[in-house]
Order: structure tokens, then sequence, then C-alpha cells
């Protein structure tokens, strides 16, 4: 039986305005449980983003039912922080027979 990780999602949430009316963001940190989580090539997401300093990368299998906000966001995988890659796959729930529908690919800059 399979059965994933459970990592840390850190997003970016609007937490009032300043003097210019200009947002003021937080971070927010969220478990996540029951997370896969597989090697992915730097050559992937190179291709996804032009950048050259990539040192680890993932793809994140992620539960049937989240609805958390990806993009732009952090994911921490056993201490170390990733900065998600472009948007999540998300694929129909009842094709799937699996638990995970949705896929996120992490990466680590230096």
């Amino acid at each position: 039986m399979l059965r994933g990780i459970s990592i840390t999602l850190i997003e970016k949430v609007e937490s009032g305005r300043d003097d210019f009316n200009a947002p003021i963001y937080a971070e927010v940190q969220t478990t996540i449980d029951d997370v896969i989580v597989t090697p992915a090539s730097t050559n992937d997401v190179n291709d996804t983003t032009d950048l050259t300093t990539i040192t680890e990368a993932y793809n994140l299998y992620i539960p049937k039912g989240d609805t958390h906000e990806w993009r732009g966001a952090w994911v921490e995988i056993r201490g170390k922080r990733f900065k998600v890659v472009g948007t999540a796959k998300e694929y129909i729930e009842s094709m799937l027979p699996l638990r995970w529908n949705k896929q996120v690919m992490v990466a680590r800059y230096e």
C-alpha cells in the first residue's frame, strides 16, 4: 500500500493594508499529510522556468480534496525549503483509482 509523508505548505496570505493601501502579506504554514514525493529531473524544471541554478527538484502528488493555492507557494520537505514551479496539475478525482489527484513540481534553488 502506498503511503505518503507530511510536508509543510507555506502560503502568502494578505493580512492587511499599509498606509499607502498596498497589501501586507503574512506566511501561513499548513501541514499536508500523505503526500507522495518523487524525484523530478532538473531538466524538466529548467524547460519550464529557464533557470539554471536548481539543485534539487521533486514532483509532489497531493491527496484528493485539497483546496490550497499552490502557485507561488513554498514547501518544506524534511527541513528544506522548495519553491513551487508553475501551477498544479489537477486531475478528475473520479477518474483516478488512488488517493492522489493533483501534481505539483517543486525545486530548490541556490
